[in-house]
Parts: C-alpha cells; sequence; structure tokens
C-alpha cells in the first residue's frame, strides 16, 4: 500500500516574515527574562553590601550568593548575544559586563554612597533596555496591538520593575541605617523621597492592574507586608531619635515584597509569551 505523504505549505515571503517575527518575539522574551533575574540579583546585591559596608558581616553570605548568581547570568546572556538572539543593542551586553565587573572588583573599597550609586546606575540601565528596547521590539511583533495588551506591556515592562527598584532602593538605605544605627541628614532625604515615591507608584500600579490583562493573583497578599515595611521605615527610621531596628528584619521583610513583585513579573511575561503564541494561530488561520 503506497504511503501518502502530505507536504507543510512552502515557505512563501508573508510565511517566512511571520516564522521571523515569532523567532524574535521568543528570544526577546527570553532576553527580558534573563535582565529582570539580574535586575533582582543586583538589586539584593547592592543591599547586602550595604549593610557590609555599614558594619555588619553577616551579609557576607548573602553577597556571595549573588555574586554567583549574576556570574551565571552574565554567561548565559552573553551566549544568547553571541547567537545573535539577545535583541539588546549592539555592545550592550559588553557594556553590562564591563560595568558589572567594576562594581564586582570595586565595591570593598567604595565609599558606601558610592557603592550605591554604582549599583543603581547599572541597574537603571538594565531597567532602560527592558521598557525600552525589549517592550517596543514585542509591541511591534503585533501589527496593530489593541489597548489592553499596550498597557499590559507598559505595567509588566515599565511600572512593575521601576517598582521593585524604589523598593530596593530603599532596602539598600534603610539596611545602612539599621546597621549604622545612625541616620544622616543625606539619608534621611533620600529615604523620606524614595518613600514618597514607593507610596505614589503603589497607587499608581494598584490603578493599573485593573485594566491591564495579566494574571496578578501572587500579588493579593503584599499590600499588608508593604504597609508593615513603610510604616517600620517611617517609625523606625524617619520619627525616631534612636535607631534600634533590626537591619536583619528589615532587609528580610523588604525582599519577600521586592521577591513577591519579580514572581509576579515573572508570571506576567508567561502571559505575553502564550498571547504571543495564540497570536501566531490567528494569523495562520487568516492565511
Amino acid at each position: 500500500m503506497a504511503t501518502v505523504t502530505h507536504s507543510i505549505e512552502h515557505l512563501t515571503p508573508v510565511n517566512s516574515a511571520r516564522i521571523r517575527a515569532f523567532h524574535r518575539a521568543s528570544h526577546c522574551l527570553t532576553t527580558a527574562k534573563l535582565l529582570c533575574q539580574l535586575i533582582k540579583a543586583i538589586q539584593k546585591h547592592r543591599g547586602a553590601t550595604m549593610g557590609y559596608l555599614s558594619g555588619q558581616p553577616a551579609f557576607l553570605a548573602e553577597i556571595d550568593t549573588q555574586e554567583a548568581g549574576i556570574k551565571s547570568l552574565l554567561m548565559i546572556l552573553n551566549d544568547v548575544d553571541d547567537r545573535n538572539q539577545s535583541r539588546l543593542p549592539e555592545k550592550a551586553v559588553q557594556h553590562l559586563n564591563s560595568d558589572w565587573y567594576t562594581i564586582q572588583t570595586g565595591w570593598k573599597k567604595d565609599q558606601l554612597l558610592h557603592n550605591f550609586e554604582f549599583h543603581s546606575h547599572l541597574i537603571e540601565t538594565l531597567l532602560r533596555l527592558l521598557r525600552r528596547d525589549l517592550r517596543q521590539q514585542l509591541l511591534s511583533y503585533w501589527e496593530s496591538p489593541n489597548e489592553g495588551y499596550e498597557k499590559m506591556m507598559v505595567t509588566i515592562f515599565e511600572q512593575m520593575p521601576s517598582y521593585t527598584e524604589s523598593l530596593a532602593m530603599l532596602r539598600g538605605l534603610c539596611t545602612n541605617v539599621a546597621v549604622a544605627k545612625a541616620c544622616g541628614k543625606d539619608s534621611h532625604d533620600k529615604i523620606s523621597f524614595i518613600l514618597k515615591q514607593v507610596k505614589e507608584q503603589n497607587l499608581q500600579l494598584k490603578s493599573s492592574l485593573k485594566e491591564a490583562p495579566c494574571d496578578l493573583s501572587l500579588m493579593r497578599g503584599y499590600q499588608s507586608k508593604l504597609s508593615t515595611f513603610t510604616r517600620s521605615i517611617q517609625a523606625s527610621i524617619l520619627e525616631s531619635k534612636k535607631i534600634v531596628v533590626s537591619s536583619a528584619k528589615l532587609f528580610e521583610l523588604s525582599t519577600e515584597i521586592i521577591d513577591t513583585l519579580w514572581l509576579a513579573i515573572d508570571k506576567s511575561m508567561l502571559t505575553v509569551e502564550r498571547l504571543n503564541y495564540e497570536k501566531l494561530l490567528e494569523v495562520g488561520e487568516g492565511s
């Protein structure tokens, strides 16, 4: 009995373009996920080094853990970039490598606030790549994205990561104060400003989440922890004449909140990935 074979429709220019767009979107999401993990690790490294430089050697174990993780993430990101799959601007990964090397080899010799600024500059570079380059590329995959999709992309790639950074900056500065048992004017002003910013970002995010089609069930319980964290900063640091709050507990509580947000971002990126697959099928059915 003869075997009948069915050939897949040959690659017309339209089909080839569709395949290329799908792979670009997939590679873009992979890069975005790597950048998110890298931001999260560098944020923790900044907070832990602030604690260590303030005089608490117990943070050294956390520093070593994060440095090992960052090394692995950069290794993978370099491999993806070498294969021309990272979707980042030319030389971007090389600059990330150089900036991280400067931080890793020099943080023990840095003044405390210089260390804070060096980390923050690198994190801002990563956030900019995430919200500008990668988000725009993913939007370009959709010929005419609907308003809900665009709002979701702003929420996932811009609002939420920026919000985690504000919280992580608070973690680093407050850990320093809690270890040193003192809050100078510069630190007091910085913490006051960022605390106000966190409260505003939280309100903006809650409003955005009502409209963005994201599954963010992981975030339902974090508001109470956030309230505890912000009240503790206000009462124990900004309004207290004597700093007695535990640096370890402050670091742990803030990390729980930040990790919850990053987990919600990870889960939301799965929604973006699913929508990209659905878009491919939608286009295919109409061809």
